[in-house]
This record gives structure tokens, sequence and C-alpha cells, in this order.
């Protein structure tokens, strides 16, 4: 199977009462390390255009995206 490049958007708006943490849904580690870079939706429109807030940052990117809700564990 060939490998591919993978990119990740994970939606992290709302305060996160399904994850029973503390932190906020942005703070908390994934695999173990920090979320290093993110993607601020000023306006809460939807889930697709909270997706689509990564456009600019992912332009150059070219491989799979994976838009994953972040209060799923």
């Amino acid at each position: 199977m060939q490998e591919q490049d993978l990119a990740v958007i994970i939606l992290a708006a709302g305060k996160g009462t399904r994850m029973e943490n503390s932190l906020a849904k942005v703070l908390i580690p994934i695999a173990g390390k920090p979320s290093l870079e993110f993607v601020l939706q000023k306006e809460q429109l939807g889930t697709g255009h909270a997706a689509r807030q990564a456009e600019k940052t992912l332009a150059n990117f070219e491989g799979r995206i994976l838009v994953l809700c972040g209060d799923m564990p």
C-alpha cells in the first residue's frame, strides 16, 4: 500500500463538557503531543465553515484531509 500525506482538522469549538477534562479542548494533547498549529473561526457559522478556515493553512498541502470533531474520544 502506498503511503500518503495526511492532514487532520480537529473541530474544537465549545466548552468540551463531553471530554470530562478540566482543560479546554484545544489544550488537550493529541497522542501525547500538544496540537502545534491552530486556526481561529472568528464567527461560529457552522461545521463546514469551521473546517474551511484551515484552507489558507493547507493551501500547499497535497494529500488527504481528515476532519474530526474535537470532543470525540
